[in-house]
């Protein structure tokens, strides 16, 4: 049977296979960009380069949430691991 980790905490995020920043779960959601480079692929037009740090306070960011799956795709991964608490942070790392 397979385990997703009870907690995942961060997660590194790429745009189009480029490294871009880390997404942050405690109590709040926080993005970090990885460089101070306005030129760097951006996650989304409301989350510039230009600006380092993003909180997002309770709510997963927009252009994260929009990625999440749902429909026949999040009923698959909720049958493949049928007895775990699945977040978005979850459903992101998969």
């Amino acid at each position: 049977m397979t385990m997703l980790p009870e907690r995942i905490r961060l997660l590194d995020v790429e745009v189009n296979g480029t490294p871009s920043g880390r997404l942050a779960h405690a109590s709040t959601y926080t993005f970090d960009y990885s460089r101070d480079d306005p030129g760097q692929t951006i996650v989304s037009l409301l989350m510039p380069a230009s600006k380092l740090h993003f909180d997002g306070g309770g709510a997963l960011f927009p252009a994260m949430d929009m990625n999440l799956p749902e429909g026949y795709l999040f009923m698959q991964i909720r049958e493949f691991f049928p007895k775990q608490t699945i977040t978005p942070m979850h459903l992101l790392a998969l």
